[in-house]
């Protein structure tokens, strides 16, 4: 699995972020609210530290935010990040990180992650053996047992990404499915799945290939990885990755039932996605999709 445990970029993204110098002079209004850090977990000895964050506001009421992190972290905020609640997420199917985090117009919200139903994690063939979608109806207090997408096993699944669609409500998932996670063999292939549910999570539609390059198993610079899904002001479904030192781009305007035949690239990635840094593990630089509505 991808695991970005750069202490920098974790604590980068973990902390709720502002300035604790007053603004700069500006032309316009002159703004001079301080916005402090707020330190909402650290990493307790022989534990997990809490790194791959991911968090999200509600559309209904901005004062309730909810993130997560690895393995198994939700936080709870219900006055705009002042203050912050936390707990473990639990399901049937395992909890084991990649943690995305979303909401819908209703104010639901959706805590996307990797499956460990066995509960033995690597010991056992069944860990990532689908991506599993959790859903709160309460602001992140309490989660179902949660829904599932991509149980194509003995292919892993890993590395997911989820958004939204403001206006329908549907929810779109894309990810990287191996035919063997870490693999060598040439014959084992990596690729980008999309999946999609139009009833709040319930429910999700068959996984569909949507890349044109395969990559390889060994979850690095020749595997296909990083797929972010970002929705148009029509509705449109636009999704990029990284892959052989490549960032790809395809786009669906049917609500993900057809896609490019020919992949875009969007730009050279020298050296790939895989950053070396002495002193860390791993440091990864993958793309991210956004699009301004």
């Amino acid at each position: 699995m991808n695991r970005i445990l750069s202490v920098l970029l974790c604590w980068m993204l973990f902390v709720i972020q502002g300035c604790n110098n007053k603004l700069q002079e500006s032309p316009g209004p002159h703004l001079t609210k301080e916005f402090e850090n707020v330190q909402i977990d650290v990493q307790s000895f022989g534990e997990t530290g809490p790194c791959e964050p991911s968090i999200f506001v509600s559309p209904a009421n901005k004062n309730y935010i909810v993130a997560g992190a690895i393995l198994d972290r939700v936080y709870i905020s219900e006055n705009g990040g002042k203050t912050w609640n936390k707990q473990k997420l639990t399901s049937t199917m395992g909890v084991w990180g990649d943690p995305v985090i979303c909401a819908d117009r209703q104010g639901n919200f959706y805590y996307s992650h990797l499956s460990d139903p066995s509960g033995l994690n690597w010991a056992h063939e069944s860990l990532l053996d689908r991506i599993v979608i959790q859903r709160s109806e309460d602001n992140g207090k309490t989660w179902n047992d949660g829904s599932y997408v991509g149980f194509h096993h003995p292919k892993d699944q890993d590395k997911q990404w989820m958004a939204i669609d403001p206006q329908s409500n549907h929810i779109y998932l894309t990810w990287t499915e191996f035919d063997k996670y870490g693999s060598r063999n040439t014959r084992d292939k990596s690729r980008i799945l999309f999946a999609k549910s139009t009833d709040s999570g319930d429910t999700w539609s068959e996984a569909l290939a949507i890349n044109q390059f395969d990559g390889d198993c060994e979850d690095d610079d020749q595997t296909t990885e990083g797929a972010v899904p970002a929705i148009g002001v029509n509705g449109e479904i636009y999704v990029a990755w990284a892959l052989s030192e490549k960032i790809y781009f395809d786009r669906s305007k049917d609500g993900g039932k057809t896609w490019l035949d020919q992949d875009i690239t969007v730009a050279d990635q020298p050296g790939g996605w895989t950053i070396d840094i002495p002193g860390l593990n791993r440091s990864n630089g993958m793309p991210v999709t956004a699009t301004d509505l």
